[in-house]
């Protein structure tokens, strides 16, 4: 991880020793569109994880097992992802469309929300602390919005604010985003056990306290319900905490969006 972070800021430093001061603050733009993108990646990912087991353990599922919900995601794209171009067509069109930045902002508040959707089902938990698979399938709708809104508009944002010489390197550039957000990803999926779930940040201060409210639950009395809910505390706690802290990125990157749609030079 280090040696690739290494190589990555030497040839991005590199790459702006020779190109022009537009062009510089260009190459920032994509930067912070990778570390938006990072951090998508990192919460969103945990559907190939966490969320599996989370469904496994205490989902109340009906016509599918675990394991058959990892195609949830991929179905609602297949029927949102035409729709969206239209959208954004029909938008820009009109001169309506947002900003790649304000669109970014808007991506992350969604996955933000459908990690909250999560956390909110256990209010809905029976007496074996399974949450109805409503919860399951509409957060992963909102989460599959948020991937329309910010994960195809980077793609196609890379190569108008690369540098033509390097247009590759940075597009393969945005593609690392996905090496550390899988990578942290997996940090991230281990604190969903019992055991890390009580001494993880996104339960305590005033995230914790909006944990609270969001699922219902405490750790206190998830173990004085049994190990069930004990189990079903861990994964919910962890997933409101992320949701509430992917919404206060995304509400900030909504608030610099003009700022940096500045420094795209031009770029939409």
């Amino acid at each position: 991880m280090w040696l690739v972070t290494l190589l990555i800021i030497g040839m991005l430093l590199y790459i702006a020793s020779t190109v022009s001061k537009m062009e510089q603050k260009r190459l920032l733009v994509v930067v912070y569109f990778t570390a938006l993108m990072t951090l998508f990646w990192a919460i969103f990912e945990q559907a190939g994880s966490s969320l599996t087991l989370f469904a496994d353990r205490n989902v109340e599922l009906i016509g599918m097992n675990a394991a058959q919900t990892n195609s949830i995601n991929s179905g609602f794209i297949v029927l949102l992802a035409i729709p969206f171009s239209f959208l954004w067509t029909w938008l820009s069109a009109r001169k309506l469309n947002p900003s790649s930045p304000f669109k970014s902002g808007v991506g992350l508040i969604l996955l933000g929300i459908g990690f909250v959707t999560f956390g909110f089902s256990a209010t809905q938990a029976n007496e074996l602390a399974q949450t109805p698979m409503f919860y399951l399938i509409l957060g992963y709708f909102i989460l599959t919005v948020g991937e329309l809104f910010i994960s195809p508009i980077g793609l196609s944002k890379m190569t108008e604010l690369a540098p033509a010489k390097y247009a590759a390197f940075i597009m393969g550039l945005f593609f690392v985003s996905s090496f550390y957000g899988h990578f942290f990803a997996g940090k991230i999926a281990k604190f969903t056990s019992v055991s890390a779930s009580a001494d993880s940040p996104l339960t305590n201060g005033f995230i914790g306290e909006a944990v609270e409210k969001i699922t219902g639950m405490t750790a206190e009395g998830a173990t004085l319900m049994g190990a069930p809910f004990e189990q079903l505390f861990s994964y919910v706690s962890v997933y409101a905490g992320l949701g509430m802290v992917c919404i206060l990125v995304g509400l900030g990157a909504l608030i610099i969006s003009p700022l940096v749609k500045r420094m795209m030079g031009g770029v939409e």
